[in-house]
Protein backbone atom coordinates (compact mmCIF):
# COMPACT_ATOMS: atom_id res chain seq x y z
CA UNK A 1 0.00 0.00 0.00
CA UNK A 2 2.91 2.32 0.70
CA UNK A 3 4.25 1.58 -2.77
CA UNK A 4 1.02 2.88 -4.31
CA UNK A 5 1.20 6.06 -2.22
CA UNK A 6 4.85 6.57 -3.17
CA UNK A 7 4.05 6.09 -6.86
CA UNK A 8 1.18 8.59 -6.62
CA UNK A 9 3.42 11.11 -4.88
CA UNK A 10 6.24 10.63 -7.43
CA UNK A 11 3.92 11.14 -10.42
CA UNK A 12 2.40 14.32 -8.97
CA UNK A 13 5.79 15.78 -8.05
CA UNK A 14 7.38 14.92 -11.39
CA UNK A 15 4.54 16.36 -13.43
CA UNK A 16 4.50 19.51 -11.26
CA UNK A 17 8.22 20.06 -11.80
CA UNK A 18 7.87 19.51 -15.55
CA UNK A 19 4.95 21.96 -15.76
CA UNK A 20 6.83 24.57 -13.72
CA UNK A 21 9.89 24.29 -15.98
CA UNK A 22 7.76 24.58 -19.13
CA UNK A 23 5.90 27.56 -17.64
CA UNK A 24 9.20 29.49 -17.43
CA UNK A 25 9.96 28.76 -21.08
CA UNK A 26 6.66 29.81 -22.68
CA UNK A 27 6.49 33.25 -24.25
CA UNK A 28 3.99 35.86 -23.01
CA UNK A 29 0.87 36.53 -25.07
CA UNK A 30 -1.91 34.45 -26.61
CA UNK A 31 0.29 31.42 -27.24
CA UNK A 32 1.52 31.57 -23.63
CA UNK A 33 -2.08 31.54 -22.37
CA UNK A 34 -2.93 28.55 -24.58
CA UNK A 35 0.14 26.63 -23.40
CA UNK A 36 -0.64 27.54 -19.77
CA UNK A 37 -4.18 26.23 -20.23
CA UNK A 38 -2.83 23.01 -21.80
CA UNK A 39 -0.41 22.59 -18.89
CA UNK A 40 -3.28 23.10 -16.42
CA UNK A 41 -5.36 20.43 -18.19
CA UNK A 42 -2.30 18.14 -18.22
CA UNK A 43 -1.81 18.64 -14.45
CA UNK A 44 -5.48 18.00 -13.70
CA UNK A 45 -5.46 14.82 -15.84
CA UNK A 46 -2.25 13.61 -14.23
CA UNK A 47 -3.64 14.24 -10.75
CA UNK A 48 -6.94 12.46 -11.49
CA UNK A 49 -5.27 9.53 -13.24
CA UNK A 50 -2.77 8.95 -10.45
CA UNK A 51 -5.48 9.34 -7.78
CA UNK A 52 -7.68 6.76 -9.54
CA UNK A 53 -4.72 4.38 -9.95
CA UNK A 54 -3.88 4.78 -6.26
CA UNK A 55 -7.53 4.09 -5.34
CA UNK A 56 -7.63 0.94 -7.53
CA UNK A 57 -4.40 -0.42 -6.05
CA UNK A 58 -5.61 0.15 -2.50
CA UNK A 59 -8.99 -1.48 -3.23
CA UNK A 60 -7.31 -4.44 -4.91
CA UNK A 61 -4.93 -5.02 -2.01
CA UNK A 62 -7.71 -4.63 0.56
CA UNK A 63 -9.89 -7.16 -1.27
CA UNK A 64 -6.91 -9.50 -1.52
CA UNK A 65 -6.33 -9.21 2.22
CA UNK A 66 -10.01 -9.56 3.07
CA UNK A 67 -10.04 -12.91 1.24
CA UNK A 68 -7.51 -14.22 3.77
CA UNK A 69 -4.34 -13.75 1.74
CA UNK A 70 -1.20 -12.08 2.98
CA UNK A 71 0.78 -9.52 1.03
CA UNK A 72 3.75 -10.89 -0.88
CA UNK A 73 6.28 -9.15 1.33
CA UNK A 74 4.62 -10.63 4.42
CA UNK A 75 4.75 -14.09 2.81
CA UNK A 76 8.44 -13.62 2.04
CA UNK A 77 9.13 -12.54 5.62
CA UNK A 78 7.22 -15.55 6.97
CA UNK A 79 9.10 -17.95 4.66
CA UNK A 80 12.43 -16.41 5.61
CA UNK A 81 11.57 -16.65 9.30
CA UNK A 82 10.53 -20.30 8.95
CA UNK A 83 13.77 -21.14 7.14
CA UNK A 84 15.87 -19.44 9.80
CA UNK A 85 13.98 -21.24 12.57
CA UNK A 86 14.42 -24.62 10.82
CA UNK A 87 18.15 -24.00 10.38
CA UNK A 88 18.48 -22.92 14.00
CA UNK A 89 16.60 -26.01 15.23
CA UNK A 90 18.83 -28.26 13.13
CA UNK A 91 21.95 -26.56 14.45
CA UNK A 92 20.79 -26.81 18.07
CA UNK A 93 19.94 -30.50 17.72
CA UNK A 94 23.26 -31.26 16.01
CA UNK A 95 25.26 -29.47 18.72
CA UNK A 96 23.28 -31.09 21.52
CA UNK A 97 23.88 -34.50 19.99
CA UNK A 98 27.64 -33.84 19.90
CA UNK A 99 27.65 -32.73 23.54
CA UNK A 100 25.63 -35.76 24.65
CA UNK A 101 27.97 -38.07 22.69
CA UNK A 102 30.93 -36.48 24.50
CA UNK A 103 29.28 -37.17 27.90
CA UNK A 104 28.55 -40.75 26.86
CA UNK A 105 32.10 -41.32 25.55
CA UNK A 106 33.48 -40.24 28.93
CA UNK A 107 31.32 -42.95 30.53
CA UNK A 108 32.40 -45.53 27.91
CA UNK A 109 28.90 -45.76 26.39
CA UNK A 110 28.76 -46.05 22.62
CA UNK A 111 25.31 -44.98 21.38
CA UNK A 112 23.95 -46.21 18.05
CA UNK A 113 21.59 -43.30 17.64
CA UNK A 114 20.55 -40.19 19.55
CA UNK A 115 17.23 -38.44 18.99
CA UNK A 116 16.71 -34.92 20.32
CA UNK A 117 13.18 -33.64 21.02
CA UNK A 118 12.49 -29.98 21.71
CA UNK A 119 9.36 -28.05 22.53
CA UNK A 120 8.81 -24.34 22.02
CA UNK A 121 6.60 -21.72 23.60
CA UNK A 122 4.51 -19.10 21.79
CA UNK A 123 7.60 -16.87 21.39
CA UNK A 124 9.40 -19.68 19.53
CA UNK A 125 11.84 -20.17 22.43
CA UNK A 126 13.00 -23.67 23.35
CA UNK A 127 11.43 -24.53 26.69
CA UNK A 128 11.94 -28.28 26.98
CA UNK A 129 14.55 -30.66 25.66
CA UNK A 130 14.62 -34.42 26.01
CA UNK A 131 16.51 -37.14 24.21
CA UNK A 132 16.36 -40.83 23.42
CA UNK A 133 19.64 -42.65 23.32
CA UNK A 134 19.71 -45.98 21.54
CA UNK A 135 22.38 -48.41 22.70
CA UNK A 136 23.17 -52.04 21.90
CA UNK A 137 21.74 -54.66 24.21
CA UNK A 138 24.57 -55.99 26.33
CA UNK A 139 24.77 -59.37 28.10
CA UNK A 140 26.17 -57.56 31.15
CA UNK A 141 22.83 -55.93 31.95
CA UNK A 142 23.53 -54.74 35.49
CA UNK A 143 26.85 -53.06 34.65
CA UNK A 144 25.26 -51.38 31.67
CA UNK A 145 22.27 -50.22 33.75
CA UNK A 146 24.62 -48.53 36.22
CA UNK A 147 26.35 -46.72 33.37
CA UNK A 148 23.10 -45.59 31.81
CA UNK A 149 21.70 -44.38 35.12
CA UNK A 150 24.90 -42.44 35.78
CA UNK A 151 24.71 -41.00 32.26
CA UNK A 152 21.07 -39.94 32.80
CA UNK A 153 22.04 -38.14 35.99
CA UNK A 154 25.07 -36.44 34.38
CA UNK A 155 23.07 -35.29 31.37
CA UNK A 156 20.25 -34.01 33.60
CA UNK A 157 22.68 -32.29 35.99
CA UNK A 158 24.95 -30.60 33.44
CA UNK A 159 22.67 -30.07 30.45
CA UNK A 160 19.20 -30.06 32.05
CA UNK A 161 18.05 -32.60 29.46
CA UNK A 162 15.86 -35.57 30.30
CA UNK A 163 17.48 -38.65 28.78
CA UNK A 164 15.92 -42.02 28.07
CA UNK A 165 17.98 -45.06 27.14
CA UNK A 166 16.55 -47.60 24.73
CA UNK A 167 18.27 -50.95 24.29
CA UNK A 168 18.19 -52.34 20.76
Amino acid sequence: MFEAANNWYAIICTSSIICAMVEFLIPPGKIGKIISSALSVFMICTFLNSALTFKREVEMKLSYLSNGHKLTSENNIAKFSENVNRQFDSLVESNLEKIIRAFLNDLKINPKKIEIFTDKNENNCIVMIRCKIYINYDKRGSANNVKTEKAKLEIKKHLNIDAEFVKI
